[in-house]
């Protein structure tokens, strides 16, 4: 979104930070609640103590088939059902022969609580990011990895007289995330000790943001807590008390934070916007078929001209037509020009479909389906494949081994040829399926 606002709601009153990107970077400004009406994109934050980071690693080097076994991994990290949370899977990347990733989440309860709090203040957050992952990767953006120490062990804290959030990092690598009691001088110093674990404390860069950053003495008695042992730079972020503001919006702004009002509690907003996107490809092949559908209409014109016409413009227009010089005559020319049309109408055929069928109403009977059988929808795309197999993809999680059938049965009477994979039953033993279809001929 180009305007987004945040809204931080951790300390004794909402700090409102409106984000807009105006060139490629987002430009923030501390703005009145007043400023934030019915219609705005609004993102909100769960605490780090209302939420959950865990670093996976996979024992594949492929991508694809590291997803598939991520739940299962977080799910054992978990001491709760992953079937009672909501959950993103953000810093995929591969290491030598391993996936690693980062997993945020919140038990569903605590989001739909969050929603609550904020709708006690007359918000609808559209997007509800981690304050942990936030907090990180703002102080990266505005105290940027020195060159000359590209491995100094980073410590931000968001500061408040009662409870804090600490978060740990390495370089641009986060490590973990914590909430503490602020007095709490012997868990800050477990925290340190197991988080930074061998990494040289001389160079720890400590960044200080929150209500109480700019309280000398409380970021004094903080530092204390930790021991000397711990002691480095010390630095105050610009305005500390909208940081966290101002760190939810710039994300969402720019569309690269996370979002744990997710599957079942996602916002009708998101839903829509989501939508938008998928169909987007869809309105532009209409389009080109549109074209197409008006040059073989142009060429069915010329076939049926009048008969004094035809035998001075027929070999114009098989050579045109067969995109070569014909040098068969009568029934042979024919003949070739016909299979040059036809095979031209092989690959027509998706974006006549494209052109003819309401896709707008198909996307909507797929989520009715999709919403009755209790599916989980992990891809829906309208493109062409191939002849046999194109057309329609959707990809995700059934609950049972058929969950699908209604689906397919679906897509059948609509004159899809319908194609179903199905995988072994997940860790809460739901069905992967992948559903391939084309139009019948």
């Amino acid at each position: 979104m180009k305007v987004c606002f945040g809204i931080d709601i951790s300390g004794g009153n909402p700090v409102v930070v409106r984000a807009e990107r105006v060139r490629g970077k987002p430009v923030t400004s501390v703005v009145s609640a007043d400023m934030v009406d019915g219609g705005a994109f609004v993102s909100g934050s769960l605490s780090v103590r209302e939420s959950f980071v865990r670093w996976l690693e996979t024992p594949f080097a492929a991508e694809g088939k590291a997803r598939k076994v991520l739940p299962t991994l977080l799910d054992i990290q978990l001491p709760f059902p992953l079937e009672e949370c909501s959950y993103e899977f953000i810093a995929v990347r591969r290491e030598e022969e391993t996936i690693k990733a980062l997993a945020v989440g919140a038990r569903a309860d605590d989001v739909k609580s969050r929603i609550i709090d904020y709708e006690k203040l007359g918000v609808d957050v559209q997007v509800l990011d981690q304050e942990g992952v936030a907090l990180w990767a703002r102080g990266l953006e505005e105290f940027p990895v020195s060159g000359q120490q590209p491995q100094q062990s980073r410590i931000m804290v968001n500061l408040n007289r009662d409870r804090s959030t600490i978060v740990l990092g390495c370089g641009d690598e986060f490590i973990s995330a914590h909430s503490v009691i602020t007095n709490d001088g012997g868990r800050v110093s477990r925290l340190l000790e197991a988080g930074l674990k061998g990494m040289q404390n001389g160079r720890t860069l400590w960044l200080f943001s929150g209500e109480n950053a700019e309280d000398e003495d409380l970021v004094e008695s903080f530092l204390s807590l930790a021991g000397d042992h711990w002691r480095g730079q010390k630095e105050i972020v610009p305005a500390p008390v909208s940081f966290l503001a101002r760190a939810i919006a710039a994300r969402a702004c720019m569309g690269t934070g996370c979002n744990l009002r997710c599957g079942d509690l996602m916002h009708l907003d998101i839903r829509l916007l989501l939508k938008k996107e998928l169909l987007a490809p869809v309105f532009a092949l209409a389009a080109a078929g549109l074209l197409l559908i008006a040059s073989n209409v142009a060429a069915v014109t010329v076939l049926g001209m009048k008969e004094d016409r035809i035998n001075t413009e027929f070999k114009d227009l098989a050579n045109k037509v067969a995109g070569y010089r014909v040098a068969a005559k009568g029934q042979d020319a024919l003949t070739k020009v016909k299979r040059k049309v036809d095979e031209r109408g092989v690959a027509a055929r998706p974006f006549l479909v494209a052109f003819d069928k309401s896709l707008t109403g198909l996307m909507r009977e797929v989520m009715e389906v999709g919403k009755k059988s209790e599916l989980k929808y992990e891809v829906i795309s309208i493109s062409h494949v191939s002849e046999e197999n194109g057309g329609l993809l959707i990809k995700g999680t059934a609950p049972g081994w058929n969950g699908c059938d209604e689906l397919a049965g679906m897509l059948r009477r609509k004159g899809y040829m319908v194609k179903i994979g199905r995988s072994d039953a997940l860790a809460d033993e739901s069905i992967p399926f992948v559903l391939r279809s084309g139009v019948t001929k």
